[in-house]
């Protein structure tokens, strides 16, 4: 082989390494980019809407009497720290619902931070469980897709709020049969500590935790979990209207007998009862959700 065949052929080769060289560093370069965008959109963002609600808190004069044992927090995917927390058992009948106390704060203060916001909401748990507890404003608007992505202060945030369905009347919610609430599961800041509920032992092994509360403008409520599962988007956990009481007990006998967690109380309901339904998200497929049911125990 000549000298010019092979100088043509390093020039080849040569090319051929260039292009391989910016491809990979392209890739890599997305690489990094990607990760940066998880990062700040899984860790970043939850730890600013954190301090935010910490600071909303302190604004509004927030009473949580609820003690919830706190330890430190995990990660998102982790039910919990290590080691495992102690293991407080609390059966559900020796829980005495007088020491379930109301949350309390500043109504006015909180619609001059939030002007949408329609009450406070606490789900209740040791900080040992990731994503728990749970304390933030209680939204609602006039559809069920602007809270997806808008924080209580009406800014843009992937996080979105916890908020009410736009079709319940608030804030007497208990004039609703079946009030359900919405938050993203991938914050630990709003429903993210409840996709592992059914596997954090220390949480539903002591019944105080199994009592969410809910202050609205014009009502103080406590709600005690009969039901925890995992199910589809078009299933009928959202419904809230009922032709008949007979169907509507019915229809809360099927929620209870779809329950996973043996730690709950077990209820003989009436029609006069009220729930709370609480969805959101797990994992990455769309349609799958993560279900809790609570009725009404106190209210003022």
């Amino acid at each position: 082989m000549d000298e010019k065949a092979k100088a043509k052929r390093f020039k080849k080769r040569s090319k051929k390494e260039i292009i391989l060289i910016l491809l990979t560093v392209l890739f890599l370069t997305a690489a990094i980019i990607s990760l940066g965008i998880y990062f700040y959109e899984t860790v970043i963002v939850d730890e600013i809407d954190k301090s935010t609600v910490e600071k909303l808190e302190e604004t509004i004069d927030l009473d949580l009497s609820t003690d919830t044992n706190i330890e430190e927090d995990t990660d998102e995917d982790d039910v919990y720290t290590e080691p495992a927390p102690e293991i407080v058992r609390v059966g559900v009948d020796e829980v005495d619902i007088d020491k379930i106390s109301f949350i309390n704060y500043d109504r006015e203060k909180l619609t001059s931070s939030a002007p949408e916001a329609v009450g406070w909401f606490f789900f209740p748990g040791p900080k040992s469980v990731s994503g728990l507890p749970i304390s933030n404003p209680l939204m609602q608007a006039d559809n069920n897709e602007y809270y997806l992505n808008h924080d209580f202060s009406g800014s843009e945030n992937i996080n979105g709020a916890i908020f009410v369905d736009c079709a319940a009347v608030m804030p007497d919610i208990t004039t609703n049969r079946n009030t359900v609430i919405y938050g993203h599961a991938r914050s630990k800041q709003k429903f993210g500590g409840l996709k592992y509920l059914n596997e954090a032992e220390a949480w539903y092994a002591n019944a105080y935790n199994h009592f969410i509360c809910i202050t609205t403008s014009s009502q103080r409520t406590v709600w005690q979990i009969f039901s925890w599962y995992e199910s589809t988007a078009d299933s009928d956990y959202r419904k809230s209207s009922f032709p008949s009481d007979t169907e509507y007990l019915e229809y809360l006998d099927l929620l209870q007998s779809r329950n996973v967690v043996p730690a709950f109380k077990k209820f003989d309901f009436s029609a006069d009862d009220r729930i709370i339904t609480l969805s959101t998200c797990k994992g990455t497929d769309k349609n799958k959700r993560v279900v809790v049911h609570a009725v009404l125990v106190k209210s003022e």
